[in-house]
């Protein structure tokens, strides 16, 4: 029994009993798994005081207290060195992570808008700076006061009060009792100056095109009145005339009032305004002078209209990354045509620049465009031409300077360059306008220098560079002529009279060579139809100018019958009309009393 006792109960010591091995690994873990483990400390951001009575706790840096404490004049727990800057830690990486975290929010954000757009972001090319022109314009203080009463006055109703109502409501009155005749007219100044407008696809002008563009019909009207029409009958033709440029004259007044609503084709009828002569020194049938607006002023007034519309800023932000759309480069074509108008009228008046330099910097925009033309390349090689022509003319210390260095040479340095440096596109374009260009304002120069320095003479180097620029119109073909605008044929008129004035210092042979070419340039124009054309009838008065000099110093005032009829007053407000059977308006025979300009040569300088 003992025996048995002592192997159950295991007793130490016991030989015949094995004792059980203890497992220290399972007793190991079995205590790590019942001891609990120690709980992280909670990062606390307020004092002892603001805890216990749960309120916020706003921790000032300066009065290392807390805002309640310093307030209260508590001891605060937070003032200790070691608390603030575990404080400012925490609250400053914490202030990190959530600004990292939004920001990665926003990229994403807008990497799903490009996406979505298809728009490539650029990585080479750098952000171009905002317009400081444009950027002063969107935060002026008149600006934003005139936006205060907007949304006061703000009606679903269709307001009359605007430059499209006005213009429609004007039109209407004359294109209604006169349809036909309105449409042949505005066709008629599509045909003829078909290669002078702006590119802009349109054909054919129709009833509908009237009326979703009233004011750009109105001026349609107007200077086809001024081009050849005779197949066009218009009953009281002086009226009619008359009543569309009252109209014209009104609307451009109410631009100054009603400009929010201009659209792209009102300031494209603004242009051509610009560019063509429009008003009749003398109506057939009452004789009253119209009165001509400042062409400066005009110009000017169309730029400031077309500054505040087209948003250029963004027209280059979508060039430089690579958009390109139909309605820029419209706006970029208006604004071209537009500069180059407004130079020829500076240079050609004497009158200051308008348009400072940044806005300038918008016109090479155009040959960045896939679809750009030859026309636009041309344009903007004219742009540039007038702008150094302005730069030079108005530098004293260049002139004075150029007087000394062109004795010897017969072109202006700096017209040369231009010239070789663009020699491809001159010799394309079909109009000529840039060789007129160049030999006008060689004319222009060489008549500055002749003020500056009175005892040279530069009758030789003015006398090629007009007969050049004489011989170039002669041979330029006739659908050009038609429709061109006023830069060119105030170019032509002026070389006719500089001719009239240096015909004391030619020789005999080209005394005659002058009247002929100008006799010529009187055929050509009214050969082609353009009769009644302010540049047909300016280089008749020339002529006849001419013809008086001639006779009054061959003494045959009293024996010459032609002369008799054409020796009434000459003014500069125009001529009397004769009432002599083959006579013109402006005293010269009927050119289509004759079979060749020879004859009509003859019977003039008889």
């Amino acid at each position: 029994m003992s025996e048995q006792n002592n192997e159950t109960n295991g007793t130490p010591g016991s030989n015949t009993s094995t004792p059980t091995p203890i497992d220290t690994t399972k007793r190991s873990l079995s205590n790590e798994s019942n001891t609990p483990k120690p709980k992280r400390k909670r990062k606390t951001f307020s004092c002892t005081t603001c805890r216990k009575l749960k309120t916020r706790c706003d921790f000032n840096k300066f009065e290392k207290k807390c805002y309640r404490c310093n307030i209260l004049k508590l001891e605060c727990s937070l003032t200790g060195e070691g608390s603030i800057n575990q404080l400012d830690q925490d609250k400053d990486s914490i202030e990190l992570k959530n600004e990292n975290s939004e920001l990665n929010d926003v990229n994403k954000k807008l990497n799903l808008i490009m996406d979505h757009l298809n728009i490539q972001t650029p990585t080479s090319n750098p952000k171009p700076k905002p317009s400081k022109t444009h950027k002063s314009i969107e935060i002026s203080p008149f600006k934003l006061i005139s936006q205060i009463s907007k949304p006061l006055t703000t009606t679903t109703q269709p307001s009359t009060n605007s430059f499209h109502s006005k213009s429609l409501e004007i039109l209407n009155k004359i294109y209604k009792p006169n349809q036909e005749i309105c449409l042949s007219l505005s066709n008629n100044f599509l045909t003829k100056a078909h290669y002078w407008i702006i590119p802009g696809g349109l054909t054919q002008i129709d009833h509908n095109y009237t009326q979703q563009n009233p004011f750009i019909t109105l001026v349609f009207i107007l200077i086809s009145l001024s081009f050849d029409h005779k197949e066009i009958f218009i009953p009281n033709e002086d009226y009619f005339q008359s009543l569309v440029f009252q109209s014209v004259k009104d609307l451009i007044g109410l631009s100054m009032l009603y400009n929010d609503d201009l659209t792209d084709h009102d300031l494209e009828g603004m242009v051509y305004l610009c560019s063509y002569q429009v008003v009749r020194t003398k109506s057939m049938q009452s004789g009253e002078e119209q009165k001509q607006w400042d062409y400066w002023i005009l110009s000017g007034h169309v730029l400031k209209l077309i500054m505040k519309h087209f948003k250029f800023n963004k027209i280059k932000e979508r060039i430089d990354i690579g958009e390109y759309l139909d309605l820029d480069l419209f706006h970029l074509r208006i604004w071209n045509a537009l500069c180059c108008c407004h130079f020829g009228i500076c240079l050609g008046f004497g009158m200051d620049l308008l348009i400072n330099d940044e806005f300038l910097k918008y016109c090479e925009l155009i040959l960045k465009f896939p679809e750009v033309k030859l026309e636009d390349e041309i344009k903007f090689i004219e742009l540039g031409f007038l702008q150094k022509c302005f730069g030079l003319i108005n530098d004293e210390e260049y002139l004075i300077q150029l007087g000394q260095d062109i004795k010897d040479d017969l072109e202006i340095i700096e017209f040369k360059s231009w010239k070789l440096s663009n020699q491809k596109i001159i010799d394309e374009d079909f109009s000529q306008i840039l060789k007129f260009c160049y030999d006008y304002f060689h004319i222009c120069f060489l008549e500055k220098l002749q003020s500056i320095y009175p005892k040279q003479d530069y009758t030789t180097r003015i006398k090629t560079y007009l007969f050049e620029l004489i011989d170039k119109f002669i041979k330029l073909d006739h659908i050009l002529i038609k429709g061109s605008p006023n830069y060119l044929m105030n170019q032509l008129i002026y070389t006719c009279f500089k001719m009239m004035e240096l015909m004391n210092k030619l020789t005999p042979d080209e005394q005659k060579l002058c009247n002929n070419n100008i006799t010529k340039i009187y055929w050509r124009l009214n050969q082609i139809g353009e009769d009644q054309n302010r540049c047909t009838m300016d280089v008749g008065k020339i002529i006849k100018e001419i013809l008086e000099k001639t006779n009054h110093d061959n003494n045959e005032h009293l024996h010459n019958p032609l002369h008799d009829e054409v020796n009434h007053e000459y003014s500069n407000d125009g001529f009397r009309l004769s009432d002599e059977r083959g006579l013109n308006n402006d005293g010269i025979p009927n050119v289509e009393m004759y079979s060749s300009f020879e004859d009509f040569f003859k019977e003039l300088f008889k």
